[in-house]
């Protein structure tokens, strides 16, 4: 199944009668078909997608299980969030009317055509006062006390 086709049935799917989408699971996947319409349909197209381009990373299998025993020992289990972001990647942050776009890169962070070690230098560099880098770009929050 290419790209397109794949496309055209996750369309029609979304569309179409719950009978007619039990049908397609049925031509189109393995296992129990879910009896709610909301979870066939989801699950319908994340199955179908999973089976032509693939699914979860083994990573991402890794990392849920692991996350499955934290939560199993402790239910109240609070995960770090990772700030690990790829070269390439880019945090815009609008500051007193004026756009600033960061980039990450092999070595740190470029802003305004220099490069810094860190994204707590760029946010002191535009406020003029010391921040928590991650904190003024987004990508991390206030711990809850």
């Amino acid at each position: 199944m290419n790209q397109k086709q794949l496309e055209t049935l996750i369309v029609r799917a979304a569309t179409c009668p719950s009978g007619e989408l039990a049908q397609l699971w049925s031509a189109h996947l393995r296992g129990r078909c879910p009896s709610n319409a909301l979870a066939r349909r989801q699950g319908f197209a994340w199955r179908l997608q999973a089976q032509v381009q693939g699914g979860l990373s083994d990573r991402t299998k890794r990392r849920l299980r692991e996350l499955e025993v934290a939560f199993a020992a402790d239910a109240d289990h609070q995960p770090s969030r990772s700030t690990a972001v790829k070269p390439g990647t880019q945090f815009v942050r609008y500051w007193k009317g004026r756009s600033h776009t960061v980039e990450v890169t092999q070595t740190g962070f470029l802003y305004a055509g220099t490069e810094y070690r860190s994204l707590s230098e760029i946010a002191r560099a535009i406020t003029g006062t010391r921040w928590s880098g991650p904190r003024f770009f987004g990508i991390k929050g206030k711990r809850n006390a």
